[in-house]
């Protein structure tokens, strides 16, 4: 222990005499160790940490598959049956979202709320803070004065933290609050207000409206495997009994962790293993910095050799200044981590809950600890490995004339080689994200989104219970609109492009055979009105669009997409063909009357697929949003909207405005914020492969300086000295591009789910950024061999 004591301590000498040294690996350190720790924060509150229920691993999502539609929500008669069919869970329960209206408390408010089975609290063996919560209220919520609500924390907060029993006016009806969540339970994820789900005996017997989320914990004993093939089972029987309905119909399970992180878990490894390559470069880079430092120590080392000391003891010390060093950037790094973290938490574009935010705790203290060793280790062990080995008489013989050679030996020109190779991997990585985000920015989504505000609503059932009721609505509150000064079109629609939340299903063409069992096509529902085109500028293709003589006692219409043309009339003129969808009561055939341009309407990355438009006359929908061309900006064209709004019903909420512009740049937002932090870590790497070839180099014009003097003595012009260096730095760049052409070609295979448009083998971006390789290595080999040429024969010659 003493002599470990005298190690440190003779580190900490070694190190201040060091000042520009120590300061420079410190701050090399903290930028590897603190990004590998951020991002550490962020995989393990998203992927690693179990979700915040007991035995969160027993809780599995269940969802059915459809022909082309691999996750589906279950209809009520299928969970229901899939309920009383399996004996491998402890049970199931089912979930559904909902928009309601608060009013009562100040101005109308929209409510995230969910419907759900009196279970759900139970299966995820989280109760309420306090009050009795759901328990008995599938049996009697129909009944006015058994309606209970159970709210968030954070709701219960914003409510003023009501006691339990006070009510809550929500889509006109009042709800007794039975409950209280804790403030970290947020199962469906953002909901605010959990109700009785609350169905009808006729909506538990309908297998056609897929709506339910299905969740279940299973049985002790019970394996996903034995779940599953019971579920598959009931399937069977539920196609063989219902072969209309069920035909083609599956179900899958899945844990409940893997189906909300599933989508984001590429991209967090991706980003894992970007920032790891980020420090392991970090430690090639000092290691040849420590190879540089301590080369005038070989001395030393032979000296303290020659008196006895064992190649063990050496290895010790030099390992226990390398420990020092890590531990100084380990502190350093943990103080970036927690500037990262806090950004991460606040520009990460997702969220699963309050448990998934990074945050520094002892899980991320632990890995911060552990990358802190092995990085010490990493960097520290080649140059001590190399320097202990050092032949005794050649150290001895060494004069002050020259050095070690070490700076001349393998390890230093194989760290340097790494650098490079590992930087234009990572640089190429980044480059093709950079490139397909390019690509995907440049996509024509099929729609003008600019000076169009999106004013999202559900119209509450206890005063729209009619068609009627909510066509008279719309259709005043679009005058309304209409007389603000600058709005230029208002439309409305059940689900605007890119919102997430639209409607499909079936459909079946007049004159032609049923579809087969299980291979009905799907295409996407919307209702729309007659301003919908105009709002969103979408080109009419052929026929008509949707006009206000489209009324509901007219003839049933529709319009389709070009998708929908190509597809089903290939090569023929649809208009005036007949289809008919079975959409809750419409069950009418309709005439095509139009074909529209393609609009990317789900995802930008994904093909437009069929859809089918519905005049909003003929087919109303409670939940719509209302689009409305404006140059105004959100915040100012607010007041004037609710205006507008409450002078129709002064009981519905109008909170916010989105602006269709934001709608469309939220679905590049993520691929954005994993673009930036690659490129910032490809742009850390290609500084960091630069600071080492040019180390390698300066290292080498200094060893070699009195060399230099006496070429140039001896007649060697200055271009000769240069080419020389060059050469040198020449094969260095030529080594490391080769292999990081090599592990880039292997490494951006795992980035192809990541890519739009682009190749993960891309040629012009390997061409482009092996170019931007070569020439910020060559700027780093021209300094020192700048400096080479200027060595002044005379001085060197002198130099003792």
């Amino acid at each position: 222990m003493t002599g470990l004591f005298q190690d440190l301590r003779y580190a900490v000498r070694t190190l201040i005499k060091a000042p520009t040294f120590t300061a420079i690996a410190v701050a090399t350190l903290a930028i590897g160790i603190g990004a590998n720790t951020a991002i550490f924060s962020l995989v393990d509150g998203v992927l690693l940490r179990p979700l915040p229920y007991p035995a969160a691993d027993r809780l599995v999502w269940l969802r059915e598959t459809q022909p082309d539609i691999e996750d589906a929500p279950a209809s009520a008669a299928d969970f229901f049956d899939w309920r009383s069919g399996t004996k491998s869970f402890e049970g199931l329960a089912a979930s559904e979202y909902r928009v309601a209206t608060m009013t009562g408390r100040g101005a109308p408010e929209r409510v995230l709320a969910a419907g759900v089975t009196e279970n759900l609290f139970a299966i995820l063996r989280t109760p309420p803070r306090f009050g009795p919560g759901l328990s008995g209220s599938e049996s009697s919520a129909s009944r006015s004065s058994d309606r209970r609500a159970v709210v968030s924390d954070r709701f219960w907060k914003h409510l003023g933290s009501p006691p339990a029993g006070a009510s809550l006016r929500l889509d006109g009806e009042l709800y007794a609050i039975s409950g209280v969540m804790p403030e970290s339970f947020d199962y469906p994820q953002d909901v605010q207000v959990w109700m009785p789900l609350a169905l009808t005996a006729q909506a538990k017997a309908n297998r056609e409206s897929h709506f339910l989320q299905v969740f279940g914990r299973l049985s002790p004993g019970a394996s996903i495997d034995s779940a599953q093939a019971e579920l598959t089972a009931v399937e069977k029987s539920l196609e063989t009994a219902y072969s209309h309905t069920n035909a083609g119909h599956g179900a899958r399970i899945v844990p409940l962790q893997e189906e909300l992180v599933g989508p984001l878990r590429r991209t967090l490894v991706v980003l894992l293993g970007a920032v790891a390559l980020v420090l392991l470069l970090a430690c090639v880079n000092l290691g040849n910095l420590l190879l540089a430092k301590n080369a005038t120590r070989s001395r030393e080392l032979a000296i303290r050799s020659a008196l006895g000391a064992a190649r063990l003891r050496l290895i010790r010390q030099l390992l226990t200044e390398s420990v020092f060093l890590g531990f100084l950037g380990g502190v350093a790094g943990v103080g970036l981590a927690a500037w990262g973290i806090e950004i991460l938490s606040k520009a990460a574009p997702w969220s699963l809950g309050a448990a998934s935010k990074p945050h520094m705790d002892t899980r991320v203290l632990l890995f911060t600890l552990a990358a802190t060793l092995a990085t010490s280790l990493v960097f520290g062990l080649v140059p001590a490995l190399t320097l202990s080995r050092k032949s005794l008489n050649a150290a001895l013989q060494t004069s002050s004339r020259t050095t070690s050679g070490i700076g001349r030996g393998p390890a230093r020109t194989i760290l340097a080689v790494a650098q490079i190779a590992i930087a234009l991997a990572l640089l190429i990585g980044a480059g093709l994200m950079v490139r397909s985000a390019s690509r995907l920015s440049g996509v024509d989504p099929g729609f003008a989104a600019r000076n169009l505000l999106v004013l999202r609503m559900s119209l509450p059932a206890s005063r729209y219970a009619t068609d009627d009721a909510t066509r008279r609505f719309v259709n005043e509150a679009a005058l309304r609109l209409a007389t603000i000064p600058g709005v230029e079109s208002v439309a409305g629609v059940n689900a605007p492009p890119l919102d997430n939340n639209s409607t499909n299903g079936n459909f079946d063409i007049e004159g032609r055979p049923a579809w087969p069992p299980g291979k009905e096509p799907i295409a996407d529902y919307r209702v729309v009105t007659p301003d919908y085109w105009k709002a969103l500028r979408i080109p009419l293709r052929s026929g008509r669009i949707l006009s206000d003589a489209d009324r509901e006692t007219a003839t049933p219409v529709a319009l389709i997409n070009e998708t929908m043309a190509r597809r089903f009339w290939p090569g023929e003129n649809p208009l005036g063909r007949r289809l008919r969808v079975e959409w809750g009561t419409d069950r009418d055939w309709r005439e095509i009357v139009g074909v529209v341009a393609d609009v990317r309407a789900n995802r930008i990355d994904r093909a437009p697929i069929p859809e089918i438009y519905f005049p909003f006359a003929q087919h109303p929908r409670p939940t719509l949003s209302l689009l409305i061309g404006t140059t105004l900006p959100p915040a100012t064209a607010l007041k004037p909207v609710q205006k507008a709004i409450w002078s129709v019903d002064a009981d519905l909420p109008v909170t916010t405005l989105t602006s269709m512009s934001d709608i469309v740049e939220k679905t590049f937002v993520r691929r954005r914020f994993s673009t930036l932090l690659l490129t910032v870590f490809g742009a850390t790497a290609l500084l960091l492969a630069s600071l080492g070839v040019y180390g390698v180099l300066s290292s080498l014009v200094s060893e070699r300086r009195r060399e230099f003097g006496i070429r140039m003595t001896l007649g060697a012009r200055k271009a000769d000295v240069f080419a020389l260096v060059a050469r040198r730095g020449l094969v260095l760049t030529s080594a490391g591009i080769g292999l990081g052409i090599l592990g880039a070609f292997l490494l951006t295979r795992s980035l192809s789910a990541l890519l739009f448009d682009v190749s993960p083998t891309d040629p012009l971006t390997f061409a482009s950024l092996v170019g931007v390789m070569a020439a910020v290595s060559f700027l780093a080999t021209a300094i020192p061999a700048r400096r080479a040429t200027r060595v002044d024969p005379v001085i060197a010659m002198r130099a003792d």
